[in-house]
């Protein structure tokens, strides 16, 4: 194949840079070949597979290359190599950049420019951000959903037309640079593609080499869960939330838009033929239990029926908790949930602009606890390292959750200032973020502070692992101001932490002698792969001088 494609200066293209021609064998006409590229691990992307999906049903010939990295790595020259070989052939190239990923997004780019003559497009949240930034990088930025915008851009591009009428997008003419306006949000979620799981011309960076996908590697990537959406949106204004940058910039984000029970349950029938070691479904949505009892009755009664699988629903805010939505989901099959708390102080709740009273919290988790016998993988969120959250408003959160029925997993999370949001705004004018790259694209927002607090909330999530009680009379001991001063508390946290410890081992070791002798080796090759993770990244102990 002969690709005759061509890329034109601004100046000669009116204004972006076009592709001129099409690829042809024997004169006969080919698809625009396109090429999508994920740099974070998260093979599920489900953002990028429905762009390409959009693209393939315009008739485009789609690959997507899965670049599997973790933020604080970098490619290597091979690896870099092995891309552009993928990619040279392509007519347009697009890259989803998230915030943290930024860095790597920037290394991809700055190679493919040297070797690769199609046109660079940056989307996703970072870009929808920060267009200004993506552009000293990226030829084109898409700004928000871009479902219609992509495959018109793709239409334009492959005829050799102009682009600088298409809402949403951003670019550089002549130097300047053109911020068009929006186009309204998609309102008939029903009308947008399945993800794309074709996975024939999908190429995934595995163990130094990219390697095209089989149904294997999809397995070994995936985990057996299969990542769905049914909402877009979310009413809710947090301060610290990504939404809450969106919504300032288009009040539309707020509303919730629902798919059909019917779409959704076609998309996992599909996904099971397509992808058949499938063994449970997560819904990732935002906003999930925003939809009506009439709505998720539907849901319910669509999955018992045609899908049958393990269910677990993230998204659930403490206000929105319903019994009679949870008990039709546990029928059709939830067994595991998480639920975003952030605090249990109301002075920093209202900080976060999360308007539910800690009693409301209170009453959701001894709902959830009623269907315990079913829901057994329960997460509640929390957010640690706010330089604004007093001592005082820490240890009131800490009160409450060891009050909470065990098991359940804390996810510890250190407050990121993301660009856009409220809290972003209020750092920078206080000097608390002085260089962007180094204090929140490189932050990692599972690496909290190490202070005492924080291992207490640690320390309390190991407990609750374990299906382990902490006695609330041990958190009143451990965050009194008068036992800290003694030592007392500081002795009590160290026999805590040595006998949940060695719980844990003698639980390692006699689980791993039952595996052994079964002939299991999952457990021992999950602890090996948790305990060689980049040393630089770790749980958060501590600091007792």
């Amino acid at each position: 194949m002969q690709n005759t494609a061509t890329i034109l200066p601004a100046s000669e293209a009116g204004g972006g840079l076009v592709r001129k021609g099409k690829a042809t064998n024997a004169g006969r006409s080919l698809p625009m070949k396109i090429t999508l590229i994920v740099p974070f691990p998260d093979i599920a992307a489900i953002g990028l597979r429905t762009l390409s999906a959009c693209l393939k049903k315009e008739g485009h010939a789609v690959q997507i290359l899965f670049l599997r990295k973790e933020f604080w790595k970098r490619y290597t020259l091979s690896e870099m190599h092995e891309m552009t070989e993928l990619s040279k052939d392509s007519g347009m190239i697009g890259l989803c950049v998230l915030t943290n990923w930024f860095e790597n997004a920037v290394q991809i780019t700055e190679r493919l420019k040297r070797t690769v003559q199609a046109p660079v497009v940056w989307g996703g949240v970072h870009p929808t951000l920060r267009p200004e930034e993506c552009l000293d990088h990226a030829d084109i930025v898409c700004v928000g959903e871009a479902e219609s915008l992509i495959v018109e851009l793709a239409r334009r591009i492959e005829k050799g037309q102009s682009f600088r009428d298409i809402h949403n997008l951003c670019f550089k003419d002549r130097g300047k640079i053109t911020r068009n306006p929006l186009q309204p949000l998609c309102g008939d979620l029903d009308s947008i593609p399945f993800p794309d799981y074709d996975f024939k011309d999908h190429f995934i960076l595995s163990g130094g080499k990219i390697r095209r996908a089989d149904l294997k590697m999809m397995e070994k990537c995936l985990g057996g869960a299969y990542m769905l959406m049914t909402t877009r949106g979310c009413p809710l204004h947090c301060t610290y939330c990504l939404n809450n940058a969106l919504q300032d910039m288009d009040k539309s984000y707020m509303f919730i838009r629902k798919r059909s029970s019917g779409h959704v349950i076609r998309e996992l029938i599909a996904a099971k033929i397509k992808l058949p070691f499938i063994r449970r479904v997560m819904c990732r949505d935002d906003a999930f239990f925003c939809c009506t009892e009439k709505e998720i009755q539907e849901f319910c009664e669509g999955y018992k029926k045609h899908i049958g699988m393990p269910l677990s629903v993230t998204g659930l805010h403490p206000a929105e908790c319903d019994r009679a939505k949870l008990s039709m989901l546990v029928d059709a099959g939830l067994n595991g949930l998480r639920m975003g708390l952030q605090s249990c102080s109301e002075r920093t709740l209202a900080f976060y602009e999360r308007k539910v009273p800690v009693e409301k919290m209170i009453e959701a988790v001894t709902m959830i606890d009623e269907f315990r016998e079913k829901i057994v993988n329960i997460q509640y969120d929390i957010l640690l390292d706010n330089p604004w959250e007093t001592d005082d408003a820490l240890i009131e959160t800490l009160k409450v959750l060891v009050k909470f029925k065990a098991p359940y997993d804390l996810a510890l999370f250190s407050l990121t200032f993301y660009p856009g949001t409220e809290l972003y705004k209020r750092a920078k004018w206080e000097g608390l973020i002085k260089d962007d790259r180094r204090d929140v694209y490189r932050k990692y927002f599972l690496e909290t502070r190490r202070t005492y607090l924080n291992g207490l909330f640690h320390l309390l999530n190991g407990y609750a692992r374990q299906k382990k009680q902490l006695p609330f009379y041990c958190m009143l001991i451990l965050t009194s101001r008068t036992g800290r001063y003694l030592g007392v508390s500081y002795l009590l946290y160290c026999l805590l932490l040595l006998e949940m410890k060695l719980h844990r081992v003698l639980q390692l070791i006699f689980k791993g002698f039952s595996d052994l002798k079964s002939g299991d080796w999952t457990q021992l090759k999950r602890w090996l792969a948790q305990n060689a993770r980049f040393s630089g990244i770790h749980r958060s102990r501590p600091n007792l001088s």
